[in-house]
């Protein structure tokens, strides 16, 4: 039997399926491209999970990527309507390291956020922003901030909700003028992270199963509930599935809503 419904991460941030899961280095998991109803493309790449990353409005795909050959390292852009690709070489100079390729293996890097117009990155130089349009690079501002870094995923956008999970599957919505109890329609649910400043996404969950514990009998069902109302919508398409969200999606990028071992 399982407890709390996990907000469990795709495979490729799985810290037992990666080699140093504690350093973010460059190489990773070949990077495929798709689109509806074709067949899987090698890119040609091997990327981390931390290293790649979409803009907000899905037209951009970033990614950080080492040549472990000769030692050099870019920022790639992929215009995922065009198929036009912009690189960047800015931050990523490796001439003044005796052995790039060894500084290369050791270094961590990461795509820190990106925006629909801009990439923030930790790369060879140090912390760098970058245009997506041009690929035209500059180091990041002493007191420049990163958009959405570190931000708190229970908190909504806006800042005026939070997400306050209790002892019990039953959480709860708070403000600063009151709380809200999402109308499920079951007696047990969870709340995890903000599609926006008034819709908040949960799982509601059906079965005998009581308290923390969820069981084989259990269902467990993808929903969004609104904020003042606390009305919910369950969708239903979701209901023992596996959900993916899209590249770098706090606090995870996947969810599984299959049966529990168990009962």
């Amino acid at each position: 039997m399982a407890s709390r419904p996990g907000w469990h991460p795709h495979p490729h941030e799985d810290p037992e399926n990666r080699a140093g899961a504690d350093r973010r280095t460059f190489s990773g998991a070949d990077l495929f491209f798709a689109t509806p109803g074709q067949e899987a493309t090698e890119t040609g790449l091997s990327v981390a999970s931390e290293g790649i990353a979409a803009s907000p409005d899905g037209s951009k795909l970033t990614v950080l990527d080492a040549d472990y050959d000769d030692g050099s390292a870019v920022m790639r852009t992929f215009d995922l309507s065009s198929g036009e690709v912009t690189t960047s070489e800015d931050g990523m100079d490796t001439s003044d390291y005796g052995d790039p390729v060894d500084h290369l293996l050791e270094m961590e890097v990461e795509v820190l956020g990106i925006t629909d117009e801009s990439v923030y990155a930790r790369v060879v130089q140090g912390d760098y922003v970058c245009d997506l349009a041009t690929g035209e690079g500059r180091p990041l501002g002493d007191d420049e901030e990163v958009p959405g870094y570190g931000a708190d995923a229970k908190k909504s956008p806006d800042g005026s909700w939070r997400i306050e999970q209790g002892e019990v599957l039953r959480d709860t919505i708070i403000s600063a003028g009151g709380e809200v109890t999402p109308e499920s329609g079951t007696t047990r649910w969870t709340l995890s992270r903000w599609v926006d400043s008034d819709t908040v996404l949960g799982v509601a969950i059906d079965g005998p199963g009581q308290g923390q514990e969820i069981g084989s009998g259990d269902s467990l069902t993808l929903m969004t509930c609104e904020v003042p109302s606390g009305a919910c919508d369950q969708i239903p398409e979701t209901t023992g599935e596996r959900i993916v969200f899209p590249l770098r999606t706090e606090p995870s990028t996947a969810i599984s809503l299959g049966p529990r071992e168990g009962s």
